[in-house]
Parts: structure tokens; sequence; C-alpha cells
């Protein structure tokens, strides 16, 4: 019987201390009632910090300020599972080394920002079966997800796959959830990044990871703000929310506070957040495919990468 109850303990011990690490930027840190809540670049997460674990807040608040990256072992959840709970940061290490850079976004002259789609036009694909070649075009994206796939890295590749194999210029859709959805809906995500196909002048997302079929924007929005559309359809009787378009990250900023959510596009080039900071910041506009983030991102997100590609 004891060897029984030492083997169920050992069990539940190694169960409440799975963690993976990951190493990150971190966009924000917002604070909560018993937490600090970190706004991850690398994966669109929230993790969370004790406020009472003093060194670590230090630690975080150190890398968020210098910009630098920041490893983290988190408790481990799946990264796919859109209602998990967000995880708690165990421990975190700091390097001060030549990648550190300003964090800051900022114009000298606003006049100039040109938005992330400015002088791009996507693919109009012209069909009189527009179900079956939007299928077609869905069913063909690669799709055996590593654990801990991450969005950018597979819309980015998808969107080089349709653009190399069938002249396919699509374009790219965040979504990003402001601190009053994380507060009230949800704190797990902050963004989430699709690619757009345009069949017959309409927008339709291919997203494999959440859908098993193309969706239209009015669907695909159910899938990631349906608990926010219910919210405001019994308390306010809003019909269907839709998040508003904005067209630079400064705008985020501004309205997290008391907005819900926002759309943003951008043509298939763009990566993750950062490069939409680098364009309102630096004014680097990506206007081709780089061939080391594809291979960063065939790695990262997919199984056997190296067979499928090269």
């Amino acid at each position: 019987m004891s060897r029984v109850i030492q083997f169920s303990l050992i069990i539940i011990s190694f169960n409440l201390f799975s963690a993976v690490e990951l190493e990150t930027y971190l966009y924000d840190i917002e604070e909560s009632e018993t937490t600090y809540d970190l706004l991850s670049i690398q994966d669109g997460r929230v993790y969370e910090v004790d406020k009472n674990n003093h060194k670590l807040v230090e630690q975080v608040h150190f890398a968020l300020n210098k910009h630098l990256p920041i490893k983290l072992l988190v408790t481990e959840s799946d990264p796919l599972n859109l209602t998990a709970n967000a995880e708690m940061v165990i421990s975190a290490a700091v390097e001060d080394n030549s990648r550190a850079k300003t964090s800051s976004i900022s114009l000298e002259d606003e006049s100039e920002y040109k938005d992330p789609m400015y002088g791009y036009e996507p693919t109009n694909i012209i069909t009189e079966t527009p179900e079956e070649t939007t299928m077609e075009i869905f069913k063909s994206l690669y799709n055996r997800k590593k654990k801990g796939s991450q969005c950018y890295n597979r819309a980015y590749v998808w969107a080089n796959d349709m653009h190399q194999k069938r002249g396919i210029k699509s374009k790219k859709n965040f979504v990003f959830y402001s601190k009053k959805f994380r507060r009230e809906i949800d704190k797990k995500w902050w963004f989430h990044v699709a690619p757009i196909i345009m069949v017959n002048g309409e927008e339709v997302f291919v997203d494999r990871a959440f859908s098993k079929k193309p969706l239209s924007r009015l669907d695909w929005e159910t899938v990631f703000i349906g608990d926010l559309q219910e919210k405001l359809r019994e308390e306010q009787g809003i019909p269907r929310y839709s998040c508003p378009m904005i067209d630079r990250m400064s705008i985020y900023d501004a309205q997290k506070e008391t907005d819900w959510c926002f759309h943003l596009n951008a043509n298939m080039y763009f990566w993750g957040p950062n490069s939409l900071y680098r364009l309102e910041s630096k004014n680097v506009r990506p206007l081709k495919w780089h061939s080391g983030i594809l291979k960063t991102a065939r790695k990262q997100a997919f199984k056997k990468w190296r067979q499928v590609w090269y």
C-alpha cells in the first residue's frame, strides 16, 4: 500500500511542476490584484508573476525597460487551448547583451507613416466555385504542428507556401486583445495572427490550427471573440460586436484600457508584432521573404519540416 501511495505522490508532484522554457521579449507588464501580467511578443501569450516574488518582479521589469530577451520557465498548458488559464512564471533569466534596443515607439513626423498594407495589393482569386477553391487551398497547407507551435510562424509559412506554389499574394490579420478584454473576458492571449486570401473580392481566413475549413471574417471573429460577443449581446443588446480596425500599434497602446480588441491588416511579409513595431518606430517595411525567418518559422511550427521543405 505504501508503495502505491508513494508512486501516486511522485506522479502528482511531476504534474504540479510540469514546466516549459521559452525565450521572448516583453511588450508590456500590466498590474493586476495579485500578479504582474507579462505580454510576451514571442508567442502572444500572457504569463503571470506573483507580486510577492520580488526578485522575479525586478528581473522582468528590467528586461522590459531595457528591451532585452528574457528566458522564462513557466507552468505548461496546451497553447492551442483558447480557454486555458494564463501560466505562472517560475523563474527568469535576463542577458544584458548586444541585442538590446530601445523599446519606445515614436515618430518624428507622424505624417510620414504609411500603414502595413501601403503599396501592397493582395491577389484577388476569381472563381465560379469559391467554396471548392478556398477549401482546396486550405487543405493544401501543411498542418503537422509541433507542440508549442506559434501562430505567427504558421502564418508566415502558410503565406509563403501559397505565394511560392500558387502565386497567391495573401495578407495577414492580427487581432489584439486589450487590457480590458484580458481583465473581463480571458487573459491567456494578447494577440493572434492568420493569413487571409481574397476570393471574388471577399476576405477568407485560412487558419488550419483553429478551424476545419476557410472562414469569413465574421465567422473567424466568432472563434476568437465569441465570449465577448455573447457578453455584449446579453448585457448591452449588441447583436454582433466586431473589433475595430487600426493601422498602427500606438493606437492599441492608447486605447487598450477602453476598447475590447483591435484588428490590424498587414502585407504577407510581416512576421509578428516586432515587425509592426519596427515599421512605426524605424519605418522598416518588409517587402520580401526572409530566408532566415522562414527557416526559423518552419522549424518552430511544424514536424518533419526538413523533409517537407528541404
